[in-house]
């Protein structure tokens, strides 16, 4: 799918409509086929927006709807750090990103702007995409959350792990599939964990999952 998943600065809280305004943006890192587990937490289930934009290369981009979500920059910071501390309480393993939470936030302050956009482009018309980013979100404020997903929802479910047969997926189920915590890395079959890390994920280092980067190790 390419990189599906772009994290970036802006000047603006909209979609940039002219190439001048383009320029102004600032590229942080993106990601193709998942979701970064620390580039998730600068945001919120409140900051989405669906957003059409103008200017397009062609003329069938042209006005093509974009789901982002956007925060005021020094805002997604402090969520970034509320949303760390929240995981570690939630879950025991989770202190594994305190050796890459200063890596990160350098690496968004290098690229400091009024804004954060998280760009979601390629999974505008993907169901579970927009299901698993609302429970992943709303975990945030309610860790020990689950929800219900429908046989009708499990049976379009296509581009990551589907629900247990059941339909019942807990916040660390969630965050597993979304970040492929579990799935490409461990080999573990059984995905929904109460534990957000388990042994098998820590013996391959997860730093795509935790950081959002498409290549390389951050640490």
């Amino acid at each position: 799918m390419g990189s599906d998943i772009t994290l970036f600065t802006s000047p603006f809280d909209c979609e940039a409509e002219t190439s001048e305004e383009m320029e102004q943006e600032r590229y942080v890192m993106d990601r193709s086929g998942a979701m970064g587990l620390l580039p998730l937490l600068c945001f919120r289930h409140y900051d989405l927006k669906i957003m059409t934009s103008g200017f397009g290369i062609e003329a069938r981009e042209e006005f093509a709807p974009t789901t982002c979500y956007v925060t005021p920059f020094d805002l997604a910071i402090k969520q970034l750090l509320a949303g760390v501390e929240i995981m570690k309480k939630q879950f025991p393993r989770a202190s594994i990103l305190d050796r890459h939470v200063s890596y990160f936030m350098n690496t968004l302050i290098q690229c400091k702007n009024n804004y954060l956009h998280l760009d979601c482009i390629q999974f505008i018309n993907v169901m579970e995409f927009d299901l698993l980013m609302h429970h992943c979100l709303m975990g945030i404020q309610y860790p020990t959350m689950k929800m219900y997903y429908s046989p009708d929802q499990i049976e379009q479910w296509n581009h990551w792990e589907k629900p247990a047969a059941n339909g019942i997926m807990t916040w660390s189920g969630a965050l597993r599939r979304l970040t492929r915590l579990g799935c490409c890395w461990s080999g573990d079959q059984n995905i929904d964990q109460e534990e957000l890390f388990t042994p098998a994920d820590l013996q391959n280092e997860p730093d795509l999952c935790i950081m959002g980067f498409s290549t390389g190790s951050p640490v």
